[in-house]
């Protein structure tokens, strides 16, 4: 890595911060997805979405989750197929209007929205108008943003992001993607928990290559299922599922076939909203 290329993120991999080895999530054979989704059912929604934690989970006092039992843990059924299509394209609300983020500060709060409604069938049913997938994402915001210690131009911190994330009753934290082995273990964590049902926020970046505000975590996206050879990944930027190969995450600076230099380099970017480098991942405990 050059001083042009440099990115905090991989200073901060290289202190041994946020860099414990990442949690070890059982893999299962991927969920099939049939190719047709159906919308999510219409159901009466009062003005403020009762949710717990600004937003994150749909609760009832009688259903409130257990605290998670790590040395047990069983990944939640699925039920992303209610939120994300099966395939790579729009990614739509119940009422047709895209699952895009408000302004340029709430693309984490968007997918914390969004992995909250993929892991509880309910609060998905629930938030089904761009007016009110708005206004939740605005009140995780306001919620994250009480932790502190973050630009609040740059959104979403992934402390946290791990605080708040929800999928169903499975908790989260947060490692950072430095480069090399290190870095890969953390990206292979994640793809192993989205091929495992349990999908999983990425925080994008760029380098010093393009500017000092671009060498830390700008981004968020979604990693929403894997398979064998690739994964889908959820940009709120564009309201859009894009499919990525394994490898690529694994190895984003690679470069490509001679024919077609740069071409996975610009499908990664294209997928992470822009942004060239999957940085910091917020993972299943």
């Amino acid at each position: 890595m050059t001083t042009r290329e440099f990115r905090v993120t991989d200073l901060i991999a290289r202190l041994r911060l946020f860099s414990a080895a990442p949690p070890q999530v059982p893999v299962s054979p991927e969920v099939p997805v049939s190719p047709e989704v159906p919308a999510p059912p219409q159901v009466p929604v009062s003005p403020e979405v009762p949710v717990q934690h600004a937003g994150l989970v749909h609760t009832h006092p009688s259903q409130a989750s257990p605290p998670p039992q790590a040395s047990t843990h069983q990944p939640p059924a699925p039920s992303a197929p209610r939120v994300f299509p099966s395939r790579p394209g729009p990614v739509t609300l119940a009422d047709g209007s895209p699952a895009k983020q408000v302004d340029p500060t709430t693309c984490g709060s968007a997918v914390l929205v969004m992995l909250a409604m993929a892991g509880d069938p309910r609060l998905a049913a629930e938030v089904t108008t761009a007016e009110q997938f708005g206004v939740l994402q605005l009140r995780v915001h306001r919620a994250c943003a009480r932790v502190g210690l973050w630009p609040q131009k740059f959104g979403t911190s992934p402390w946290a992001a791990a605080r708040e994330a929800r999928f169903g009753s499975q908790r989260y934290t947060h490692r950072v993607i430095g480069e090399g082995e290190r870095g890969q273990r953390v990206m292979r964590a994640a793809i192993d928990a989205a091929r495992a049902g349990i999908p999983v926020p990425i925080f994008a970046g760029g380098d010093r290559s393009t500017s000092w505000q671009s060498a830390v975590p700008r981004h968020v996206v979604l990693i929403v299922s894997a398979g064998d050879d690739s994964a889908l990944i959820y940009d709120p930027s564009a309201a859009r599922l894009s499919r990525v190969p394994r490898d690529l995450l694994l190895h984003p600076e690679s470069p490509g076939a001679p024919e077609n230099p740069g071409a996975p380099a610009r499908a990664l970017t294209q997928a992470l909203g822009g942004w060239p480098h999957p940085v910091w991942a917020v993972l299943p405990q």
